[in-house]
C-alpha cells in the first residue's frame, strides 16, 4: 500500500497491493495498522452509493461533527472532484481532480472541510466510504454542483442530479470562516 499526498493538506490518496489473476483481481482495502499512519481515530460507517452513467454526486461535507472519509470505487469509471473548503487553508476553494477505474483501484482519504463529488462515467458505479463520524443529514453541507464560482470542468451536458443536490448551496451564499475544520 502506498500513500501518497494529494495538494490539500491531510489529503491522500492510496495505491493498495493489487492482486490479479484469471478470476479478477483482490486488493486490500482498509488496514487500520497502515491508515493509522495518516488517521488516528476510528471508523464508525461504512457507505455505498450505486449510480448509473451520467450522475453527478455532491459536493457534500459534514460541518458538524466533521467527518474523514474513505472511499474507493468498486465497480465502474468516475471523475472526483475535491473542494477545499478549509477557511485558513492555502487551498481554500481550490480544486482537485482524480478519475477513479475498478481497473486500477486507488483509495482516497478526505479530512473535515473537503468537500468530495464525482460523475460516473460508466453504465454501473459502486462507490465505497467509510467515514469517521456517524452521517447525519443535519450536519451536511450541500455545495452547488455548477456553482459558477468554482468553475468546475464537468465536461457534460444534462447530468442527473438528485433534487437535493439540485438545491445546494452558493458558495457565496456561506461564511466558510464560522467552521472550525483542523488543517
Amino acid at each position: 500500500m502506498i500513500i501518497s499526498n494529494l495538494n490539500f493538506k491531510n489529503t491522500h490518496i492510496i495505491e493498495p497491493k493489487v492482486f490479479n489473476d484469471n478470476r479478477g483481481l483482490f486488493f486490500e482495502s482498509f488496514n487500520t495498522k497502515k491508515i493509522n499512519k495518516i488517521f488516528n481515530s476510528k471508523i464508525v460507517q461504512i457507505n455505498h452509493s450505486f449510480s448509473k452513467k451520467n450522475v453527478i454526486r455532491g459536493i457534500h461535507l459534514q460541518y458538524k461533527d466533521p467527518q474523514h472519509q474513505f472511499f474507493y470505487l468498486s465497480q465502474g469509471q468516475v471523475k472526483v472532484v475535491l473542494v477545499d473548503f478549509r477557511f485558513k487553508s492555502n487551498t481554500f476553494l481550490k480544486k482537485i481532480y482524480i478519475n477513479l477505474s475498478d481497473s486500477n483501484p486507488k483509495i482516497i482519504h478526505t479530512p473535515p472541510g473537503v468537500g468530495t463529488s464525482f460523475l460516473t462515467l460508466k453504465k454501473s458505479n459502486t462507490m465505497m466510504y467509510f467515514v469517521s463520524k456517524i452521517y447525519s443529514p443535519n450536519n451536511e453541507l450541500g455545495i452547488l454542483w455548477n456553482d459558477p464560482s468554482l468553475n468546475i470542468k464537468w465536461n457534460i451536458k444534462n447530468p442527473t442530479i438528485s433534487k437535493k443536490d439540485s438545491s445546494n448551496l452558493l458558495v457565496k451564499d456561506l461564511k466558510f470562516n464560522i467552521f472550525n475544520f483542523k488543517i
